[in-house]
């Protein structure tokens, strides 16, 4: 591991922290315009302005992040963990930060919130709402995650729509980007999308 990683990663905490409590106060649902998707494909929201020096980096990150939203759709921790870098830092929508030490931890991390889910009804949307390149070795990307439809268990169990703000905290290692710290935050969909949700289910169930 570089210099400049070892440094990156040693600021890492007190930035997940920082961003964390920004999110917290600041909301991010009314920060954005992004454009929704209707197939959980990830798409080009609002971006920040990049001179022409960070547009090569930033498609890099957003490829990254692209690749990361897939293979979750996919319910596919193998790949996830792939993309994340050797001691990246997990802080749940609970709160709660993780450290998995290896990439096989990381892996088992998400496999393990995996089983529980139905994966044929897991359809996940996921759309970029923002990015931004502090330096040439970090990026900061925030994308939501929507579930319209909820999210059906193996047991039968159905969890009411709702969407999360994900924020990705990316490091370049050797040319190359990987996901260093991930914040997630749960958000409750409006009332009325969730009541309408909640009554066609019923319906088709009886």
């Amino acid at each position: 591991m570089n210099v400049i990683t070892c440094a990156v990663l040693a600021a890492l905490r007190l930035l997940i922290f920082v961003v964390q409590i920004w999110i917290w106060n600041q909301g991010m649902s009314g920060a954005f315009t992004p454009r929704e998707s209707e197939n959980g494909e990830v798409l080009h929201g609002d971006v920040l302005k990049l001179n022409s020096s960070e547009i090569a980096q930033g498609e890099r990150v957003r490829e990254l992040i692209s690749a990361w939203c897939s293979a979750y759709s996919q319910l596919d921790s193998k790949q996830m963990a792939s993309l994340e870098a050797e001691g990246a830092e997990i802080v749940d929508a609970f709160g709660d930060a993780h450290y998995p030490s290896s990439r096989d931890d990381r892996e088992h991390f998400w496999a393990e919130g995996f089983e529980i889910i139905e994966p044929r009804e897991f359809h996940p949307q996921q759309t970029f709402q923002h990015i931004q390149l502090p330096s040439s070795h970090m990026a900061v990307v925030q994308v939501k995650v929507t579930y319209p439809h909820g999210i059906r268990l193996k047991g039968r169990e159905f969890i009411p729509p709702y969407s999360e703000v994900h924020t990705f905290i990316v490091t370049n290692n050797q040319h190359r980007w990987l996901i260093a710290g991930h914040i997630f935050v749960r958000q409750e969909l409006p009332r009325t999308l969730t009541g309408d949700r909640q009554g066609s289910t019923e319906h088709r169930e009886r």
